[in-house]
């Protein structure tokens, strides 16, 4: 079950002001930005770089999934391993809001998200 309208327009909101904290400074947003979508229950967050072998495209990396478990009213945090799928986030798979789980992704203890 996706988002509400109320749900999606205040996780927008949050997810965006968390966005322009981290993003790069302007002027190489060209060669690496950071972007978020949001996905039936879930917010991936993404680093775009230039593609290595062809500077005119854009490689879209994922980072991190937040995924909102409604029937436990939490947030499960996931990162993306080296075999391209989601694993859970072993420090703090589970928080119980929005602006936690992404406190946590900013802090990134172990080197998960940002390397």
């Amino acid at each position: 079950m996706a988002f509400t309208e109320f749900e999606t327009e205040r996780y927008k909101q949050i997810t965006e002001v968390f966005i322009e904290s981290i993003r790069p400074p302007e002027h190489i947003r060209a060669e690496l930005d950071i972007i978020y979508e949001m996905e039936g229950q879930s917010i991936i967050i993404y680093e775009v770089r230039q593609d290595w072998m062809d500077s005119s495209k854009k490689m879209k990396m994922q980072v991190v999934k937040l995924t909102y478990v409604r029937t436990s009213d939490c947030w499960r945090l996931y990162w993306q391993r080296r075999d391209l799928k989601w694993h859970s986030y072993d420090p703090d798979p589970e928080v119980d809001t929005l602006e936690e789980g992404l406190q946590v992704v900013k802090n990134d203890d172990l080197g998960c998200f940002w390397g």
